[in-house]
């Protein structure tokens, strides 16, 4: 009887042990430093909307990095946006 009791009641500290250490261990600690500044050169099409949502939605100043999108109709053009800055 007294087995059927500890036996959830370890499984269950355990899963809260592990939760929470995974919690700790991914939080941002203090400052997060120096912000870097980035330029993400992409298509106007479906395939780089996460891109354009992401920065619309500040997920990138979230984690510390200053970004900016510079639509590009083709990838001659990201390519020679990419070399000329």
């Amino acid at each position: 009887m007294l087995k059927t009791i500890i036996t959830p009641l370890i499984v269950v500290l355990a899963v809260l042990l592990v939760t929470s250490f995974a919690l700790w261990s991914c939080s941002p600690k203090g400052d997060l430093g120096k912000v870097e500044s980035i330029t993400i050169g992409g298509p106007t099409s479906d395939a780089a909307a996460l891109i354009f949502t992401a920065e619309d939605r500040h997920f990138f100043a979230a984690t510390g990095i200053n970004s900016s999108t510079k639509p590009c109709d083709t990838g001659l053009a990201a390519i020679n946006g990419l070399l000329n800055n």
